[in-house]
């Protein structure tokens, strides 16, 4: 069985790897695919040419300290990381009740 991908799409010219870039293998091509050696998990991936990179937020760690969390690591995504979008709606594996815009591909330029 598969599951849903979350992907966070950032701009290309604003996105580098800090840490195990070592460990990144490219599978270039009409879609390119990042993903570490070591673990076997996906980096990123995008569109030959587009202007951006979708990661996996699974990839990061998110440090938000708050009074209800001192130690500030948690794996609740920070609202300008939640999705905000359906892209390839049509190959879904299950419907989604909620209010965000469902796309068959991704948008064009604008």
């Amino acid at each position: 069985a598969a599951a849903e991908v979350h992907l966070v799409a950032v701009p290309k010219a604003g996105f580098e790897i800090t840490a195990g870039k070592e460990f990144l293998k490219e599978q270039p091509g009409d879609f390119s695919y990042g993903f570490c050696t070591e673990c076997g998990g996906g980096v990123k991936q995008h569109p030959k040419g587009a202007p951006f990179v979708a990661t996996f937020p699974v990839c990061y760690k998110i440090e938000d300290p708050s009074e209800i969390n001192p130690c500030g690591v948690t794996s609740k995504l920070p609202k300008d990381l939640q999705p905000q979008i359906h892209f390839n709606y049509e190959n879904r594996l299950f419907d989604w009740n909620d209010d965000l815009p469902k796309c068959v591909a991704l948008p064009g330029p604008a």
